[in-house]
């Protein structure tokens, strides 16, 4: 029974060695993660400097790039003045082409709106004639969406002339 006993005696002190060897691996593991971190805080803090004054610099570009826009904000002034009257002939054949997409969106919606009556008249009707008519659906809905684009492409080429018009004109100002 002593000799059992010393036997344990020795498990147990052979396990509190493991465990104390464990935990002293532990220690040393967490001492080179925080080495390591203040490394890295150190490394952003350098980075941090250099951002600000990349920021510094920046800044200061902009300011005076403030100062020389201003000086050709008066070359552009007399610049627009010409490009004004282009402009507003611009518009006036945007609007008309406008006018005309208009037109053609309002009649080839009414086509496509009749096609889908035709259609729902033609549902006994065979299946080949039923596909013509799809097909002739699908052409003129994709005839409308082309034609709704470039409507809305013409609608914002006719508001960034009215605007760059009204930029450029003192008076509209």
């Amino acid at each position: 029974q002593i000799v059992e006993m010393q036997e344990e005696e020795k498990k147990r002190k052979f396990n509190a060695a493991k465990e104390v060897g464990d935990l002293k691996d532990i220690i040393d593991s967490l001492t080179e993660q925080k080495k390591l971190l203040a490394n890295h805080s150190e490394g952003q803090e350098l980075e941090l400097a250099r951002l600000m004054e990349e920021i510094d610099k920046k800044e200061r570009s902009r300011q005076e790039a403030v100062v020389v826009g201003h000086e050709k904000e008066s070359e552009i002034l007399r610049r627009s003045e010409a490009t004004n009257e282009r402009l507003q002939t611009q518009i006036v054949k945007q609007a008309t082409e406008l006018s005309r997409l208009q037109s053609e969106l309002a009649r080839l919606s009414q086509e496509v709106s009749v096609r889908e009556i035709e259609m729902e008249r033609v549902k006994g009707i065979s299946n080949d004639v039923q596909k013509e008519m799809a097909l002739q659906t699908r052409k003129s809905s994709r005839k409308i969406s082309e034609l709704e684009a470039l409507l809305h492409d013409r609608d914002i080429q006719l508001k960034e002339l009215s605007e760059e018009i009204r930029m450029t004109d003192p008076k509209l100002r």
